[in-house]
């Protein structure tokens, strides 16, 4: 079992890390310049809702990983961790 230290320092930066990558493909896509056809103006990426549409999946595959952990956990009969001062866990 990962202590809670080592685990918190590593959700801390994955979520930095995925924060940046995000912020780093939007601004690529928004500087994109592509002429759509041979011969036509040159057009920027204006296109807002794809964005929208890939931070959604990206939210939608932390469920699901979530979902598998939680899956695995009750396969393996894990027992949740004892609840701490100021914690809930609802189920």
């Amino acid at each position: 079992m990962m202590k809670d230290g080592v685990f918190l320092w590593i959700l801390v930066a994955s979520m930095i890390l995925s924060g940046a990558g995000s912020t780093m493909t939007q601004k690529a896509q928004q500087l994109q310049i592509v002429a759509p056809c041979q011969g036509c103006a040159a057009e920027s990426f204006n296109h807002s809702y794809m964005q929208t549409f890939f931070m959604f999946m990206g939210e939608l595959m932390c469920i699901f990983v979530w979902l598998v952990i939680q899956f695995v956990n009750k396969q393996r009969k894990v027992e949740a961790p004892p609840l701490k001062e100021g914690k809930r866990y609802y189920k």
